[in-house]
Formats: C-alpha cells, sequence, structure tokens
C-alpha cells in the first residue's frame, strides 16, 4: 500500500505504457496488461536524472571564477570619466567636473597671491641705506684737505671711468644668474698676454680680446646652460686665470711699449678720451641688453623658461669684454702688466652686486645699470676720503667688507614680504 501509493502520487495513477489510469492495488494494466513493477522500475531512475545536475551548480569552486567582486569594485571608478553624468558622489575617484572640488581649488589658489608688503622695507631700504652712506662720504670729502683740488678731482673721475665700466658688467650679471668674480682675474689676465706677445701691439690686443671673449662664454655655458652656480663657477675661473697669469710673468711685471703709453695719454679739454670711451661703451651696453632683453624684467615676474635665456649668456660674455678693456687701459696706463692687477676687485664686485639687489623699488628695466655707476663713484670717493685722511689701506678693505655684508642683509630683508614676517620667522 505504501508503495502504491508512491507510486499514484509520483506516476499520477497512469500506466507508463498505453497512459490508461490504474485502480488501487492493481498489479497489471486493464487496457494493455504491464505490469506496474515494471512502471516503477523504468520509472525510478528519472528522480535521480533531474537531480543530476544540481550538485555542479551547489559546488563551490565556480562560483567565484563567475562573480569575482574585487573586479567590479576596481571597474567601478572608471565611468565618471567618461561619462561626468553618471558620477556618484560616493566614489573614492576625483571628478574634475564636480562644483565643490573647484570652488575649493579656486580659493586655494587665490590666497598664496594675497601679501603685505611692506612698501619702505622691500622696496626702498637698500636705496635709502646707500644715499645715507654716500652723503656721509661726501661730507667727509668735503672737510678734508686738498679733496676738491683739481689733481685729486681729476683721479676721482678717472678712476670713476674704469670702476664704472666694470659695474655696469655686474649690473648685467647681477640681473641674470649672479655677479661674475672672474673679472679682475681677466683683468689681470689682458695685460699680461698683450705684454707677452711680441710684435705688434694689435695682434696682442687681438688675441687677447679672442681669450676674454672664450672665458666669458666659458662662464656663461657654466652658469646659464649647465646651472652651476655664479658664484661657484667665476670663482673657479678666476683661480684658474690667476694660476695661469703667475706662470707666464713668474710673478714679476711686464714692461709694454710706448705706443700703447702714448694711445692712453689722449686728452681732450684735460679730459682721458680712452676711459671714457670705454665707461661710454659698456654703459650703453648695459643698458641696452638690460632694457631689450629678458635682465629687464623684474625678477619677481620671471618665468621658468626665463632660466635659460640667450640674454643670460650674453651679460657673461659682455662682462669678460668689459673686464678686457678696462684691462687694456689699466696696463697701458701704468706703462707695464701687473700680476697682481685686480686682485680685490672681488669685494668690488660683491658690493655693487649686493647693493643693486637690496632694493625691489629698482628691480626693474635700465635702474640696475644706472644704480651700478652711483656704486662705483661710492666705491672711488670711499677709496679717495681714506687715503686724504691717512687711513691704513687694510681698513679700507675691512670696511668694503662690512658694507658689503650689511648690504647682503637689507638684500635678504627686502626679498621677504614684511619685516614683522622676517622677525615672526627669527
Amino acid at each position: 500500500m505504501e508503495r502504491n501509493d508512491a507510486t499514484n502520487g509520483e506516476q499520477n495513477a497512469f500506466c507508463w505504457q498505453c497512459g490508461t489510469p490504474l485502480e488501487a492495488d492493481s498489479q497489471f494494466c486493464i487496457n494493455c496488461g504491464a505490469q506496474v513493477e515494471e512502471t516503477l522500475s523504468e520509472t525510478a531512475p528519472e528522480p535521480p536524472a533531474e537531480a543530476a545536475p544540481e550538485p555542479p551548480v551547489e559546488t563551490e569552486p565556480e562560483p567565484p571564477v563567475e562573480t569575482d567582486p574585487k573586479p567590479q569594485s576596481e571597474a567601478a571608478p572608471v565611468p565618471p570619466i567618461y561619462a561626468p553624468a553618471e558620477y556618484t558622489p560616493g566614489s573614492d575617484t576625483p571628478f574634475p567636473d564636480a562644483p565643490a572640488q573647484a570652488q575649493t581649488v579656486g580659493y586655494r589658489n587665490e590666497t598664496p597671491p594675497q601679501k603685505t608688503t611692506n612698501v619702505f622695507v622691500g622696496g626702498v631700504l637698500g636705496l635709502v641705506v646707500f644715499a645715507a652712506l654716500f652723503c656721509v662720504v661726501i661730507i667727509v670729502g668735503l672737510f678734508s684737505r686738498n679733496f676738491l683740488s683739481p689733481t685729486n678731482l681729476s683721479n676721482v673721475f678717472t678712476q670713476f671711468l674704469m670702476f664704472g665700466a666694470l659695474a655696469c658688467g655686474v649690473a648685467m650679471t647681477s640681473r641674470a644668474k649672479g655677479p661674475d668674480l672672474s673679472m679682475g682675474a681677466v683683468f689681470a689676465l689682458t695685460g699680461v698676454i698683450i705684454a707677452s706677445i711680441g710684435g705688434s701691439w694689435i695682434i696682442g690686443v687681438a688675441i687677447a680680446l679672442l681669450v676674454c671673449a672664450s672665458i666669458g662664454a666659458i662662464n656663461g655655458v657654466l652658469i646659464v646652460f649647465l646651472r652651476i652656480p655664479s658664484l661657484v663657477a667665476t670663482v673657479v675661473i678666476a683661480a684658474i686665470l690667476r694660476g695661469v697669469v703667475y706662470v707666464i710673468t713668474n710673478g714679476r711685471e711686464i714692461m709694454i711699449g710706448s705706443e700703447l703709453k702714448t694711445l692712453a695719454r689722449i686728452e681732450v679739454a684735460g679730459l682721458q678720451i680712452v676711459p671714457l670711451a670705454i665707461f661710454a661703451v659698456a654703459f650703453v651696453a648695459a643698458l641696452l641688453v638690460i632694457l631689450f632683453s629678458r635682465l629687464g624684467k623684474p625678477l619677481s615676474k620671471r618665468e621658468v623658461k626665463d632660466n635659460r635665456s640667450a640674454s643670460y649668456f650674453v651679460a657673461y660674455l659682455l662682462s669678460s669684454i668689459i673686464a678686457f678693456l678696462v684691462g687694456v687701459y689699466f696696463m697701458s696706463r701704468l706703462g707695464a702688466a701687473v700680476p697682481i692687477a685686480g686682485i680685490r676687485y672681488e669685494i668690488f664686485i660683491l658690493l655693487c652686486f649686493a647693493v643693486i639687489t637690496s632694493s625691489r623699488f629698482l628691480d626693474n628695466r635700465g635702474i640696475p645699470a644706472v644704480f651700478a655707476a652711483a656704486v662705483a663713484l661710492f666705491y672711488v670717493l670711499l677709496s679717495n676720503v681714506f687715503m686724504i685722511i691717512g687711513i691704513s689701506p687694510h681698513w679700507l678693505a675691512i670696511a668694503y667688507a662690512c658694507i658689503a655684508l650689511a648690504f647682503v642683509i637689507i638684500s635678504y630683508i627686502a626679498r621677504k614680504d614684511s619685516l614683522k614676517g622676517l622677525v615672526h620667522r627669527v
């Protein structure tokens, strides 16, 4: 009975062969005579056939292959990049067009340019200090004996032309990458080359010009294109040139012919023409180069593309040529090539550089060239006053070093936003 009930439930009480309904407890079909036992034996395997596919579905190795949650989480941020409309606020990927982020970025970009610049400290402090020192030197000179004598004023004027020409070279290099400290060594090498070459002095001058121009080009390549600091590159070049000078001369003076002596002493109305012409050429060259190149752009407005400008290279080339011109005049005036010529010009170059860079008020166009000429006049007047008073030259060198250091500090202050900010940082 239990088997027949199960059979009726499982086979729906029909014959497996002809489909005739079966009666309860019947063992044979009343229509075709098929046995009910055969029906059970034939239909019994069908449930296992239906259950056979279930084990593979229930196995656990396949689901991780078909559905992997990690790739879906990595691919989720991709749609916002190509379809901004599908961006979801909860995504970790930054969305460039999101209004909230755009407002935040704009606020951060506008904050740094807001400065509280102290006009006096950052603008004219260097000019005020320099003007005060200049007035002190003039007042002391006026009360000194022989300061206003024609002979002394003529010497001051001649020295000013020579140092003023060098200051023009310092102005150009200061506007570029830094001062050229090798100008004094180039100054000495010029005289040694001209005096060492026998024959016509024109050949010696031409060779010296070529050598000095090459030195300026080397400085320009090292500083502008190889990005070596100017103080390092020019000091090394100066040391090499000093060594060459002493090797050639053995530390002794070399006398020159009378032709250059006569040429250097040409005067018109009591003024020497050669130093005046050298200063005029140097000043006009520096002024034009600064005005019509990137050297005239203020330091605060320069861009990255300005760092390797060809005008910077030209500045170091011209500074060596100016030193060559001054060296020719100095040698011809003395009548000999002196190995120690220009030995202390480094402190003068540093003084010009510090004074020029100590005021952002003058950090524009051709003003630094004019300011450099004023520094040269101050340097010459201070030397003249010390000589008249009778103070030792060693004290003069110490005074120059202290003044240069003071202007370096002022230059550092001038580059800051304000004196209050500097004190706060200290």
